[in-house]
Formats: structure tokens, C-alpha cells, sequence
């Protein structure tokens, strides 16, 4: 009787130790995927940033390039006015 005693003992310490192995892992696991999720926002703003930055430019000539239409069509209307 004793001999099964022992044995489990010995079953329950080893069980125990894979659940504490199975419960590190886990948080390893836990905290890998955080810290993946964490990069990959930081890393797409990093890349909003620079597009945003690369097309800046671009914006600024379009922005022009609609105020110089604009008030053309004003004057345009003016003398459009003038002739009504």
C-alpha cells in the first residue's frame, strides 16, 4: 500500500511540474504576442509617418494648383457677370 502511495506522490510531483512548465509557457506566449502586436502598431505609424511626410509635397503643389482654378473661375465669373 505504501509502494502506491509513493508512486503517486511521485505521479502528482511530476504533474505538477508540467503545469507549471505548461503555465510559463503560456505567459511566454502571452507576452510574444503582445509585444508582436505592440511592434506591428508602432511600425505602421513609423510607415504613416514617412508617406505621409514623402507625399507632403505633393499635397502642397495640389493645394496650389486648386487655389490658382479657383480664383480663376472667380474672374472667369466676374466677366461672365459683366456681359449678363
Amino acid at each position: 500500500m505504501e509502494d502506491k502511495v509513493l508512486e503517486l506522490e511521485k505521479r502528482l510531483e511530476k504533474l505538477e511540474r508540467i503545469e507549471k512548465r505548461r503555465k510559463a509557457l503560456l505567459w511566454i506566449k502571452i507576452a510574444g504576442i503582445t509585444l508582436l502586436i505592440l511592434a506591428i502598431v508602432i511600425f505602421g505609424y513609423i510607415v504613416y509617418r514617412k508617406v505621409e511626410e514623402t507625399i507632403r509635397p505633393y499635397k502642397e503643389f495640389i493645394d496650389k494648383t486648386n487655389d490658382v482654378n479657383n480664383k480663376v473661375e472667380g474672374q472667369i465669373d466676374k466677366i461672365k457677370d459683366l456681359f449678363k
